[in-house]
């Protein structure tokens, strides 16, 4: 027996030049998880198990692996979403903007205006909503008619703050939302806090897509409740739900701002 071939006892499986575990059944690399030697954060999440692990075999491969990548690989969060948008077109600028900004984690203040003006729609209802009186405003778009979804799913509940211009007839109006983050209310429990995206209409093939790509793990919500992924029509438009604890380590809160005058 040369001295090389006690090795093949150990040989992975899946990659020959690499060496399994001694104790695992499936010639990965141990019970489930690990990874290979590297720097820090420059390797491949360390939760996801190896594709010959006994826990590979149980593992949601499209969804889940995802969601790790997504989470913990520096710099796929924010090309994750822009895909996304590209993709589904979902028609609402601001709204993916911020969350861009969001899980790209630098904590800055965010001016609205590194999008566009703010859209007439909004404009009108907000001076509507505030009754164009001078002062401090608390608004609610998620209330509001019509409701706007750019408006609702990007700011939330906000503050407007309206103020003269001496000299002119116009009024400005400026927008704070301090800060934008995934927040949850204390015994939630018909869930009213949780964290949705609303999607265009689809066809039979692309919500079987989706789905497909659902992670199936599963969290508890500070409120109270157990929560997941899931997508589920709401007022009649597809929603994909988020639990608050993935949104919350996804990024990092930041101050939005924005001004307009009417």
């Amino acid at each position: 027996m040369s001295d090389d071939d006690w090795r093949d006892w150990f040989r992975d499986w899946s990659h020959s030049g690499k060496f399994a575990h001694p104790d695992s059944p499936a010639g990965g690399t141990g019970t489930g998880r690990s990874r290979p030697p590297s720097r820090i954060h420059q390797s491949w999440p360390s939760n996801i198990p190896h594709p010959d692990s006994p826990a590979g075999r149980h593992f949601h491969w499209v969804g889940n692996a995802l969601l790790q990548i997504g989470l913990h690989v520096p710099g796929t969060k924010s090309v994750f979403l822009r895909i996304i948008n590209k993709h589904w077109n979902t028609g609402q600028p601001f709204a993916t903007a911020l969350l861009r900004h969001y899980v790209e984690g630098s904590g800055e203040p965010y001016d609205l205006s590194q999008v566009g003006p703010i859209p007439t729609e909004s404009q009108e209802w907000i001076v509507k909503a505030t009754g164009a009186k001078i002062g401090r405003h608390h608004l609610d778009p998620y209330h509001g008619k019509p409701v706007i979804p750019d408006l609702k799913n990007s700011l939330g509940h906000f503050d407007v703050i309206v103020a003269e211009r001496k000299g002119f007839t116009v009024k400005t109006y400026e927008i704070e939302k301090n800060p934008y983050h995934f927040g949850w209310k204390t015994n939630d429990m018909h869930r009213t806090s949780q964290h949705g995206f609303e999607l265009p209409p689809l066809s039979d093939d692309e919500l079987k897509d989706i789905k497909a790509l659902l992670p199936t793990e599963k969290y508890v919500n500070p409120g109270g409740f157990s929560e997941g992924f899931e997508i589920r029509k709401v007022h009649g438009k597809w929603t994909v739900y988020v639990p608050q604890e993935v949104a919350a380590q996804a990024g990092k809160p930041f101050k939005v701002c924005g001004r307009f005058e009417r």
